[in-house]
């Protein structure tokens, strides 16, 4: 059994038989689903390894906010440790081939209350069971 058939069993998208075969969309939306568990647990090692080496992290239209392993551990690595309590509340998911666009609601404390005002459309892409671009899309 690989990986992909792993995350995706764990998150439910199919059965325990391994002879099965993943579609890209099961691969694409079980890894963007992991790094979504991964970044609320605050678990960083965990959360970097959903992604590939050569990935970018990007603000909509264009500009990079971070790149790479090592980006991403500078850009979140703070952050899970100044806030650990904090969690991504999915709204609404599309999965498109290898990619996911989601409609995210954040809260600091982990609490429904607590969410922020307005929202983030995350949009994922994946290939080789990895995330190679991240891209926000803020509302302001």
């Amino acid at each position: 059994m690989n990986i992909f058939t792993i995350l995706a069993i764990s998150v439910g998208l199919v059965a325990a038989e391994p002879s099965e075969e993943l579609t890209v969309q099961q691969i694409t939306e079980a890894v963007v689903q992991e790094q979504l568990d991964a970044y609320n647990d605050a678990d960083l090692e965990r959360f970097v390894a959903t992604f590939s080496e050569d990935m970018v992290g990007v603000k909509y239209p264009g500009e990079i906010l971070f790149s790479g392993h090592e980006g991403l551990r500078k850009s979140y690595g703070e952050f899970f440790k100044d806030g650990p309590n904090h969690e991504v509340f999915i709204k609404n998911r599309t999965v498109q081939g290898n990619k996911v666009i989601d409609v995210e609601l954040y809260s600091k404390t982990g609490k429904r209350e607590d969410i922020r005002p307005g929202f983030f459309v995350a949009i994922y892409t994946v290939e080789n069971g990895k995330i190679i671009r991240m891209e926000f899309v803020s509302a302001d």
